[in-house]
C-alpha cells in the first residue's frame, strides 16, 4: 500500500486492486484503513466521509447532505440522494402563500433537515461488508 501523500500527487493511497483520493490526507488514510480491514469500496468511502467529517467539515461534515452513486458487483447503478428534507412541520401552503412556486434565495424558508447521516446508513447498505460502527473508528 501506497500511504497517503500531499506531494504534488494529490491526498490519494492506493493498494494492489485500488486507489482513493479525498481532499485530506486524514481521510485517503482511512479510506486505505477500511480496505486493509477487508472491506469494499463502499466501505472505504463511508470511512472517508466519516473522516471528512471531522478533518474537513465545512465541505463534508454531518450537518450537510449526501449524494453518492454506487455500482455493484452486477452492474446495476445506484444513485442516493440523501439531500435535506423539509422539517416535519414545514406548511407546504404557507410556503406558497408567501413565496409562489419559486424556491426563495435567503431566509428561514430554505432550511432543511441535514441528510449526511441518513446517506451514510442508506450507503452501508449498498454492500458495506464492514460493521456500521468500524467506519466512526
Amino acid at each position: 500500500m501506497t500511504p497517503p501523500s500531499d506531494r504534488g500527487e494529490g491526498f490519494s493511497a492506493r493498494g494492489e486492486r485500488w486507489a482513493v483520493a479525498t481532499p485530506h490526507p486524514y481521510a485517503s488514510e482511512a479510506a486505505a484503513g477500511a480496505f486493509a480491514s477487508g472491506g469494499n469500496a463502499v466501505d472505504a468511502a463511508l470511512h472517508a466521509a466519516m473522516a471528512l467529517a471531522v478533518v474537513y467539515p465545512h465541505m463534508c461534515g454531518v450537518g450537510g447532505d449526501l449524494f453518492a452513486l454506487v455500482q455493484n458487483p452486477d452492474g446495476k447503478l445506484v444513485s442516493i440522494d440523501s439531500s435535506g428534507r423539509a422539517p416535519a412541520g414545514a406548511d407546504p401552503d404557507g410556503l406558497r402563500a408567501v413565496h409562489g412556486t419559486t424556491m426563495p434565495d435567503a431566509g428561514r424558508a430554505t432550511i432543511t433537515v441535514p441528510g449526511a447521516i441518513g446517506g451514510w446508513e442508506a450507503l452501508h447498505r449498498q454492500g458495506a461488508t464492514l460493521p456500521w460502527r468500524e467506519a466512526f473508528r
